[in-house]
């Protein structure tokens, strides 16, 4: 599950949070549980992550540029390596069927009525095969905007990690579009992430219909569109 928004930004970009919610603090505190390797509070952890993922978005745009697939599964487990490192065992690996629980995670919010999640990340033994898949289209990179909408898609329903899978796509999509001379404003999508939680959430539901899927990531992909400019990279200095 990773669905929060830090409170504050900085050039579109994020600095550490202070208001956790009591849902995140449960949720770190279950994970701490059952994989951790420290003994800060679920506070210290949450705020550790934060800082360290600040630290990674101030230099994503000088990272040097995957150009095959190997290489972007590699970039992804790093990411989740120097975000989890010393903090819990399960750094630097994809969810595994031998863990606790059998390697299941949930995500998408909860139904309004019912207490539980609206979507479960894909079985375990598919998560390298489909997160291949995912990034070749980034390899391929025929319309840089549109790919990585449908990576990022493509990504959150797989949510390979238990944790930290909105965070680290985000880094990996930065890292995309810089590459083609292009940039989101994570600012103005956050203040319309309910809308764009929705959409996603819609193409989760029909992910296994291929043509109602292709529609509605169209949809998508027109409400992310606006967010993504020309990249400036002395603009950013």
């Amino acid at each position: 599950m990773d669905e929060r928004r830090p409170s504050s930004v900085v050039g579109g970009r994020y600095i550490a949070r202070t208001d956790l919610t009591k849902t995140e603090l449960s949720y770190i505190k279950d994970l701490l549980d059952d994989f951790g390797c420290t003994t800060d509070t679920p506070e210290l952890v949450l705020n550790t992550i934060s800082k360290r993922y600040e630290a990674l978005d101030r230099i994503v745009d000088v990272l040097p540029y995957p150009t095959d697939t190997a290489t972007w599964l590699g970039y992804a487990k790093g990411i989740h390596n120097f975000l989890f490192s010393g903090l819990m065992t399960f750094a630097v690996t994809f969810r595994s069927a031998t863990d606790r629980g059998g390697g299941r995670v949930y995500f998408g919010g909860q139904h309004n009525r019912e207490r539980k999640h609206k979507f479960e990340g894909i079985s375990t033994h598919r998560i390298n095969a489909d997160l291949v898949e995912a990034f070749d289209c980034l390899v391929k990179a025929a319309n840089p905007a549109q790919d990585a909408i449908y990576f990022y898609w493509r990504w959150s329903f797989i949510h390979p990690f238990y944790d930290a899978n909105g965070r680290i796509a985000r880094i990996l999509i930065m890292l995309f579009l810089f590459h083609h001379g292009k940039e989101i404003n994570w600012i103005t999508l956050d203040r319309s992430h309910s809308k764009f939680m929705k959409k996603l959430n819609d193409c989760h539901k029909v992910a296994h219909e291929k043509k109602i899927l292709n529609e509605l990531l169209v949809y998508l992909y027109n409400f992310w569109l606006p967010h993504i400019s020309s990249y400036d990279p002395i603009g950013n200095y």
